[in-house]
C-alpha cells in the first residue's frame, strides 16, 4: 500500500479553525507501473551513538535456562537508506560496537560459566542489497571458562545447551 502523509496532519484557515486536509487521490498499480518512476524515500544518518547500556537476556529454551549479560553496550554507526524505486537500498559505514563485561551463566547462579572482559569491533560496512558484512578488526579481550566434566563424562557446558526435554 501507499502512505499518504497527507492525512497525518490536519491544515489550518486564516480564522484559526481546523479541517481536514486535501486527501489526494490514490494511485492504482497501473497508473503506477505505467507513469513516470516513483520518487524514492531517502534516509541518512551521518551519527548514531548508543552508550553505556546494559543488557541481560535469560533463554529458557534449553535444558538448563541461562542468562547472558553484558554490563556495558555501545554502538556507533552512519547509515543511509532508500525506498520506494526497486528494490530497498541500506547501508551503514563507520560501524564500531562494544561489549564490556560479557557473562554466561545459568540462571539462578551468579557464578558465570564463561565470561569476557571485552569484545570491540571497529572499521565495519554494511550492505543490504549486497548482502556484504566487512569488519575492519574484531577483539575479544580477557575471560575464561568454567569447563567441568562429571563421573559420566558429559561437559556440564555443554549441557547447559541442550535441547529442554534431554536428560542429563
Amino acid at each position: 500500500g501507499e502512505m499518504n502523509w497527507q492525512k497525518l496532519a490536519k491544515t489550518g484557515t486564516a480564522s484559526g479553525t481546523r479541517q481536514p486536509a486535501q486527501q489526494l487521490p490514490a494511485k492504482s498499480a497501473a497508473q503506477v507501473s505505467a507513469g513516470a518512476p516513483e520518487v524514492p524515500w531517502r534516509l541518512k544518518v551521518e551519527a548514531f551513538k548508543v552508550a553505556d547500556i546494559g543488557i541481560t537476556y535469560t533463554d529458557a529454551s534449553r535444558h538448563s535456562p541461562f542468562v547472558v549479560s553484558v554490563g556495558a553496550f555501545g554502538l556507533d554507526l552512519g547509515a543511509e537508506a532508500e525506498t520506494g524505486a526497486g528494490s530497498p537500498k541500506v547501508r551503514i559505514d563507520d560501524l564500531a560496537a562494544n561489549l564490556n563485561r560479557i557473562a554466561l551463566s545459568e540462571r539462578g547462579n551468579k557464578e558465570s560459566l564463561v565470561n569476557w572482559d571485552a569484545l570491540t569491533i571497529d572499521g565495519g560496512q554494511l550492505n543490504l542489497e549486497k548482502q556484504e558484512l566487512t569488519l575492519q578488526q574484531v577483539a575479544l579481550k580477557g575471560g575464561g571458562a568454567k569447563v567441568l566434566r562429571d563421573a559420566n563424562g558429559a561437559i556440564h557446558l555443554a549441557e547447559v545447551f541442550a535441547p529442554k526435554g534431554q536428560s542429563k
